[in-house]
């Protein structure tokens, strides 16, 4: 089995998102003041495209039964070019070396 799991990086997305609050009132003030932003995030995932749009990232990958080949994506997130603040690589996910016994000394 090879020891790459992924051949996509995995990343970490610093984005602002939308920023709302569904119930309570608020003054002028403290609409301009404290609301008036958007809310930063960070998304981690596969970076499965990037472009002038924006990345699509994947928080899973699934296998085929058949053929235990991985070929199909799911929590999939798309992220505005806009909105990216962030693009943050954290390699390729590899399966960490098996370590080797030491032999003790005689």
């Amino acid at each position: 089995m090879s020891r790459d799991l992924s051949s996509l990086p995995l990343v970490c997305v610093l984005w602002d998102d939308a920023y709302g609050r569904a119930t309570g009132e608020y003054t002028v003030d403290e609409i301009t003041n404290d609301l008036h932003r958007p809310s930063c995030v960070k998304t981690f995932g596969l970076l499965v495209r990037e472009d002038e749009r924006g990345v699509s990232l994947a928080q899973e990958m699934t296998a085929d039964p058949e053929s235990d080949v991985f070929t199909h994506y799911r929590g999939l997130a798309f992220i505005p070019r806009g909105m990216l603040k962030e693009l943050i690589y954290l390699g390729v996910p590899k399966r960490p070396a098996k370590k080797r016994e030491r032999k003790a000394d005689a």
